[in-house]
């Protein structure tokens, strides 16, 4: 994967992140911004960020849809921003 990362506009010293990988930055993410873990679990959370990820829908772009706001009526969209940007 690292050799063929530069013709995706990839540098070559990314990082995979695993499920427990991704679970651990998302509480991160949720502690940061002063939210609560039960409101917010890791597994919903991500769920809501595969799902997203797998409609192509990018985090800006997310964050501005009033339908999966109100959907989430949460922090979500900006938990999934963070994390992307962290990824």
């Amino acid at each position: 994967m690292r050799i063929e990362a530069e013709k995706i506009n990839y540098t070559s010293d990314f990082t995979i992140y695993d499920t427990d990988d991704s679970k651990s930055l998302i509480n991160s993410i949720v502690k940061e911004l002063n939210l609560d873990s039960t409101s917010y679990p890791a597994n919903a959370v991500l769920s809501r960020i595969s799902n997203a990820k797998s409609n192509i829908i990018p985090p800006a772009k997310y964050a501005n849809n009033p339908i999966l706001l109100q959907e989430d009526a949460s922090q979500k969209d900006h938990i999934f921003i963070k994390y992307m940007k962290l990824m």
